[in-house]
């Protein structure tokens, strides 16, 4: 397997760029002369009867790595990984595997540290043209993250089972998993699972983020093609959510309000279920798109106990609460999440916020100093 950066290419994406700070919508950015490439180790440890082989990167970055050729079952170490870039040069994707023509089976990352640095003055619409996440996978089994930091990102990650150089195939035949993940400051989607595989998504906090969970039949080159297999006879037709924290926020300049919670986008196409289990959404205020954007599908099921929280004033929340849900509002709501979300923290190694502090760009960007249990 081979691990190295990517060679630099002039994309459509790279273009779009180029173009906004020609025409002055990223602003202030300042001729600088390069510095050196950043320094980074990887140990490769083979593998063994019991495990693939086990890939441990180390260093501070500025700019998109990518593992090439990546063997059956590799586990990538990112714990001592960290992407930083230089405010004048913001990051759309920090880290790729699997996108080959025969991408493994399955992969595990842990750990990593992302800030994306996109400016905040930045709105969704030049975000989204920037376009990448903090991690893009490809595999035909199970993909893994677990314990990744992710802030002011595009997208946080973008699981697949079919390389982007390839047609989309729906092979119905990938899964993932995200556990233990700290993600902030999401300009559109902490999860974008275009090509709908099943999963689950465990123990994580989105702090403050725009959309939480994405499921959209896109528009491929142009055409969309309302009919497309995405859920196959054999695949688990649900995508589990548990003890996770959820809220909702404004992430780029100049938007009226947050997005949404689900992205459930099919079209004639079936979308997972949503099984939510002792999990606790929050909001502020009105999504952009208006109230039903808080709304939860209609197959939704609810397990254990689950809260919405209103964290905006008292009687003025205008979304639907379904039968599974606990509406908390004003200053009960604050409190609450306050509580859940230092616990989160303190849990899984990460510095507490004060009761006030809903500024999530703002946000302290570093590794855990604990791994969860």
């Amino acid at each position: 397997m081979q691990i190295r950066r990517s060679a630099p290419t002039l994309s459509f994406r790279t273009v779009v760029w180029i173009a906004m700070i020609a025409s002055g919508l990223a602003t202030g950015l300042q001729r600088v002369s390069a510095d050196p490439p950043p320094k980074f180790q990887a140990i490769v440890t083979p593998a063994t009867a019991e495990s693939g082989p086990i890939v441990k990167l180390s260093g501070r970055f500025g700019s998109r790595y990518t593992a090439y050729d990546v063997a059956e079952n590799t586990i990538f170490n990112l714990r001592d990984m960290q992407w930083d870039p230089r405010s004048e040069h913001p990051l759309p994707t920090a880290f790729s595997a699997g996108e080959q023509p025969k991408p493994p089976t399955n992969l595990t990352i842990l750990g990593g540290v992302v800030d994306g640095r996109i400016p905040l003055d930045w709105s969704w619409s030049v975000t989204h043209a920037f376009s990448g996440s903090a991690f893009y996978t490809v595999a035909t089994g199970q993909q893994i993250i677990d314990g990744a930091r992710i802030h002011n990102v595009q997208d946080g990650w973008r699981p697949r089972e079919t390389p982007e150089f390839r047609p989309r195939a729906y092979l119905n035949t990938g899964s993932f998993v995200m556990r233990n993940c700290y993600v902030t400051g999401i300009r559109d989607d902490c999860i974008e699972n275009d090509e709908f595989l099943p999963g689950k998504i465990e123990d994580c906090l989105f702090d403050g983020v725009f959309t939480f969970y994405s499921e959209q039949n896109e528009t491929i080159n142009g055409v969309r093609t309302l009919e497309v297999p995405t859920i196959g006879p054999a695949e688990s037709p649900d995508v589990f959510v548990t003890r996770s924290l959820i809220r909702l926020d404004v992430t780029s300049g100049g938007e009226p309000g947050p997005g949404t919670l689900f992205k459930l986008h099919g079209y004639k196409s079936p979308n997972h279920r949503i099984v939510l289990t002792d999990c606790t959404f929050a909001a502020s205020q009105e999504p952009r798109a208006g109230w039903k954007q808080l709304n939860f599908p209609k197959t939704t099921e609810f397990r254990g106990t689950n809260h919405l929280l209103w964290l905006g004033e008292t009687g003025k929340f205008g979304g639907k609460v379904p039968d599974g849900i606990t509406l908390v509002e004003g200053d009960a709501a604050r409190a609450k999440w306050h509580d859940l979300r230092n616990r989160w923290l303190t849990t899984h190694g990460y510095e507490t916020r004060a009761a006030d502090d809903l500024n999530t760009m703002q946000t302290p960007v570093a590794a855990p100093t604990r791994m969860a249990d």
